[in-house]
C-alpha cells in the first residue's frame, strides 16, 4: 500500500472504520482514468458490495460521472462546482456541499 495512504490511515485513525482490504486507490493498475467507471467498478468488485449500496464523496465532475457510470446510487459532491453538471449528470447526486461539515446531516437524511 502506498506510504501516503498508510499515513492517512494512521494519523487520522481511520483503520477502525476502513480495513486495509477495503481501501481502493490508484496503484498504477487503473487503465482508464475518470470519468471512466473503472476505478469504481474495481472498488465495488473488491469490496463485494452492490453499487446501489455505495456512497461516494467526489470533488470533481469527472469523479461524479465515473461513480454514476459505475452504478453508484448515492453520490455527495464536495464542491460548489458540481452544480455545473448538466441535469442528466446529476441523477445520482444526493447533495452538493462546499465541504465536509454537513456530511452527518446528509447521511441522516439518506438513512445511511
Amino acid at each position: 500500500m502506498e506510504p501516503n495512504v498508510l499515513w492517512y490511515l494512521k494519523v487520522f485513525e481511520l483503520e477502525k472504520w476502513f480495513p486495509r482490504s477495503h481501501i481502493i486507490f490508484d496503484d498504477g493498475t487503473i487503465e482508464h482514468g475518470k470519468p471512466d467507471p473503472e476505478i469504481y467498478q474495481k472498488a465495488i468488485a473488491k469490496t463485494g458490495v452492490l453499487p446501489e449500496e455505495c456512497l461516494v464523496f467526489e470533488d470533481a465532475r469527472s469523479g461524479i460521472l465515473s461513480a454514476s457510470r459505475a452504478g453508484v446510487k448515492h453520490i455527495v459532491a464536495i464542491s460548489e462546482k458540481g452544480k455545473e453538471l448538466k441535469k442528466e449528470e446529476q441523477i445520482n447526486v444526493d447533495a452538493f456541499l462546499p465541504d465536509f461539515e454537513n456530511v452527518p446531516e446528509v447521511l441522516m437524511k439518506l438513512s445511511l
